[in-house]
């Protein structure tokens, strides 16, 4: 018996997306995820690296991530490089697939979404102020995730260069600010977030006040270990995936830590908090180092949940099989 496979486009993706629906995908991907590490693939990632283009000097490099998300009945995987990217989704219950999701601007909502997950369960009860460092196309989608979800607080935006940061302000929510430096920036913050690209910390010791969250979440080093041994505790979401890139990568590859050392720091994932079987923060003037990669079940989740609601609304292109 034959059966459809839906395809949503980017277009479409973004008109069926609901933001309470998409924050729920995450924390109960994480959820998940905290039950059952195996819901991810292993490793957490494969790449392969494409033939040279003749007139090119570079070679487009392909990443293939994978996780199975039981409670939306969905296993997915997709294969993406720079800008372009697609969950393909199988039916765990039948094990047949079932879409094509385009994932460019999805998975920039979902990176917005788990760093807004992460504070709300991370942080302090009360956020007046949170330091987004990067203007890039995954920070702007959080400065909008996060200006929304606490519009009380001050979202202060740094960059390399303080006039892209006033520039990207000005695009954004009224409690959205340009900050001049990172320093100055963090006094007196309750979270940060880092997405950027820097290839040398610019988060150093003493920067993190008591209480402040710090999530890690660009590529490839942007906090100095100094901070982790400042902190009271590590938190992560896939470890394995953190080990491939991030500040845990930089910190292992350069020698500033070592597995036991990382054992010993590392307090739980950010799932096994979610799904209550470890604590996250302990105590209101804890300072949290948390690296998050990058969650493949998370994407999964979300995925799903716009293919449900495209079928629901008959939205998409459908494939018989």
């Amino acid at each position: 018996m034959g059966h459809s496979l839906r395809i949503l486009s980017e277009s479409q993706v973004r008109a069926l997306y609901e933001p309470a629906a998409g924050w729920e995908s995450v924390a109960a991907a994480y959820r998940e995820f905290g039950r059952s590490p195996d819901v991810q693939s292993r490793p957490s990632v494969m790449t392969m690296g494409a033939p040279l283009v003749p007139g090119q000097d570079t070679r487009v490099q392909f990443r293939v991530k994978g996780a199975s998300v039981p409670s939306c009945d969905a296993t997915g995987a997709f294969l993406y490089t720079a800008g372009h990217s697609y969950m393909y989704l199988w039916s765990i219950d039948k094990g047949v697939p079932i879409g094509l999701v385009a994932l460019d601007w999805l998975s920039k909502r979902r990176v917005a979404l788990t760093a807004a997950v992460g504070i709300a369960e991370l942080g302090r009860r009360d956020i007046d102020k949170i330091v987004l460092f990067g203007a890039g196309p995954w920070a702007r989608q959080t400065c909008e995730v996060l200006a929304e979800r606490w519009p009380e607080a001050y979202v202060v935006v740094v960059t390399a260069h303080p006039e892209n940061a006033a520039a990207f302000a000005a695009t954004m929510p009224d409690n959205v600010v340009a900050g001049i430096d990172a320093r100055s920036a963090m006094r007196g913050a309750d979270a940060a977030v880092t997405l950027t690209n820097a290839t040398e910390p610019f988060i150093h010791e003493d920067y993190l006040e008591p209480g402040a969250l710090l999530l890690s979440m660009g590529n490839p080093h942007e906090v100095d270990v100094a901070v982790l041994r400042q902190s009271d505790a590590l938190l992560v979401d896939d470890l394995a995936y953190a080990r491939f890139q991030g500040d845990i990568a930089a910190w292992l590859k350069r020698g500033d830590l070592d597995e036991t050392e990382l054992a010993q720091r590392l307090r739980a994932n950010i799932g096994e908090v979610l799904a209550g079987s470890k604590p996250g923060r302990i105590r209101e003037d804890e300072r949290l180092v948390t690296v998050l990669q990058g969650l493949t079940a998370c994407d999964v989740a979300i995925a799903k949940t716009m293919l449900d609601r495209g079928e629901a609304e008959s939205v998409g292109h459908l494939v018989e099989l």
